[in-house]
């Protein structure tokens, strides 16, 4: 009876020990899951900064690209924008030259048409009388001097009637013809100075206009004379002069006859 109780005692005392331990044990553990717990706290603080740090930081660099991109959307469209004026100034120039190639081959066919049909007046002549061409400005119609006046006089021969008269059929034609009578001296009038040369040229284109005028008086404005000066007047005698018939039209350009 005596060994019952005292095993029961021992089995009490047995349990109660292992009470305890357990309790020490559960203890035990429970302060490290609380410390685990802390350190958890802890990172996921950490965690939760550097997620917030780091969405931040994404959104700067979201605003700095949108930025970044804007102005070079905003270049691109300025370069575009250059390069679109550009061609167009091109073809402004280009609608330009073609509309001025146009008006000057319009005006290249004018001037060739005019100086064809003051020519075609003077096609009787043979080339020791008469010649012809253009000086980009005017149609001029060369005659030989020696045909024109009498001998060294300043009186006109028949020729330079008949010329005269040609010449007035034109501007009576064309009234946007004007006519500069020019003169160079006979090869066979002897010179001493340019002064002489001039005076002599001057007469005798005179007397040409003035013929001209005197049977066409309504041309009168539209005539006028003038006198030619070779360079070296030692080299008369070796050289063949003509009277000049010069035509100028208002409404022609300077394009030369070729």
């Amino acid at each position: 009876m005596l060994l019952l109780q005292v095993m029961k005692r021992n089995v009490l005392l047995v349990t109660m020990s292992l009470s305890m331990l357990w309790g020490c044990v559960s203890k035990s553990k429970f302060t490290r899951s609380q410390t685990e717990v802390s350190r958890l706290k802890s990172d996921s603080t950490l965690l939760e900064k550097r997620i917030t740090q780091y969405q931040n930081e994404n959104a700067h660099l979201q605003t700095l690209s949108a930025t970044i991109e804007q102005s070079l959307n905003d270049r691109l469209q300025e370069k575009e924008d250059s390069i679109t004026f550009k061609e167009k100034l091109l073809k402004d120039r280009e609608y330009s030259l073609r509309d001025m190639k146009a008006r000057k081959e319009e005006e290249q066919e004018a001037f060739y048409s005019l100086s064809r049909k003051i020519f075609a007046a003077f096609t009787d002549y043979d080339a020791s009388t008469l010649t012809t061409k253009t000086n980009c400005t005017q149609a001029v119609v060369m005659v030989n001097d020696k045909k024109m006046f009498v001998g060294s006089s300043l009186k006109p021969e028949y020729l330079a009637t008949e010329i005269n008269n040609k010449a007035a059929g034109l501007l009576e034609k064309h009234p946007d013809l004007l006519l500069t009578i020019v003169c160079y001296v006979d090869s066979s009038i002897q010179i001493l100075t340019k002064e002489d040369l001039w005076n002599i040229g001057a007469l005798r284109a005179n007397s040409l206009s003035k013929l001209l005028v005197s049977n066409h008086k309504n041309l009168a404005l539209r005539v006028k004379s003038a006198t030619g000066i070779p360079n070296n007047s030692q080299t008369l005698k070796n050289q063949a002069y003509y009277t000049e018939y010069l035509f100028v039209s208002s409404l022609t350009p300077c394009i030369p006859i070729k």
